[in-house]
Formats: structure tokens, C-alpha cells, sequence
């Protein structure tokens, strides 16, 4: 028979070998729910900025004031529906400024991007010298309306250069805040 001392010594190993066990099966668990804390923590003070308590309604609508001229300026980034010939006419204005021939396709199909916002295709094809056509692409970059140039393509030689572009541009068929019937 194993003496008390012997038991003891027995016993506290035992617990020992327990602990261990234990924290070793438990410690990935304790870092995941560290972890998980962590993260809601910080998700609930990126929501507590976003809803301000002491933010009375007339500071929401200061802040709405502050930034509705850059929805506007947002929404003169579109086409609007009607106003088709007006986006031609700049765009035929803009070759003639810089005597380029131009030819312009639009694709007849319509991707509506949202319930209020469509994409419409179109091909560009102009005819020049290099130096034309590079300023013709400068102040199409600085066009009122927002193209998404899809491919360009230079064909000929250094007086007789041909530039096909795709692009799509975009078109706002209701314009926020107006009813329309």
C-alpha cells in the first residue's frame, strides 16, 4: 500500500496532468472568443459614431445641406433621358473644335444598371492627325458627362490616324427629388 505522501504526490500530478489536458483543449476556444470580443467591441464603437445620440435633427440636416450640392454635381455626371441630342451635339461640337471627322454609334441596347440608372454603349470613330486626336481625348476627359472608356484603337499613319473608341455612358432616367408622372 502506497504511503499518504506517495498518494499526495500521486494526486497532485494527476491534477496537474488534468490542468494541462484541459488548458490545452480549451485555449483555442478562449482565443476564438478573445477574438470574436475584440471585433465586437470594435463594431460597436464604429456604430456608436455612426449614431451619434447627441446629434439633434437639425445637425442632420446641416450635414444633409453640406453634402447635397455633391449629390447634384454627382447627378450632372449623367445623361438625362431626353436629352439625348444635347450629349451628340456636344460630342460632334467637340470633334469640329478640334477638325477631326467623327462618326458615332449608339448601341440599341440598354443595361439598366439600377431602377433609375442605364448603360448604353457607343462607338466612337474619329479621323485625324495624332496631335487632334490627342487633344479631342484631352477635353473628352474633361467632358461634363462621365464616359467609361471600354477599348480605343489607333490605326493609319502619323497624318491619318483613325481612333475607334467603345465606351458606355450613363443615363438617369428620373431625377431624385422631382416627381415625375
Amino acid at each position: 500500500m502506497n504511503s499518504p505522501k506517495i498518494q499526495k504526490i500521486e494526486f497532485t500530478i494527476l491534477i496537474a496532468i488534468f490542468l494541462l489536458v484541459n488548458l490545452m483543449l480549451t485555449r483555442p476556444y478562449f482565443w476564438n472568443l478573445r477574438n470574436l470580443h475584440n471585433e465586437l467591441s470594435q463594431e460597436i464603437e464604429r456604430i456608436q459614431t455612426i449614431l451619434n445620440p447627441t446629434q439633434n435633427p437639425d445637425q442632420t440636416l446641416k450635414d444633409y445641406a453640406e453634402i447635397k450640392e455633391q449629390l447634384i454635381s454627382y447627378q450632372d455626371a449623367f445623361l438625362l433621358k431626353g436629352k439625348e441630342l444635347a450629349f451628340i451635339e456636344q460630342l460632334e461640337n467637340l470633334s469640329a473644335k478640334n477638325s477631326l471627322r467623327q462618326s458615332l454609334d449608339l448601341n440599341q441596347t440598354i443595361n439598366q444598371v439600377n431602377d433609375k440608372i442605364y448603360e448604353l454603349d457607343l462607338r466612337l470613330q474619329l479621323t485625324g492627325d495624332y496631335q487632334r486626336i490627342l487633344n479631342y481625348l484631352n477635353e473628352l476627359n474633361e467632358f461634363q458627362y462621365k464616359l467609361t472608356v471600354n477599348s480605343l484603337n489607333l490605326k493609319g499613319v502619323e497624318n491619318d490616324l483613325t481612333l475607334t473608341i467603345l465606351a458606355s455612358s450613363y443615363w438617369l432616367y428620373e431625377i431624385p427629388g422631382e416627381n415625375q408622372t
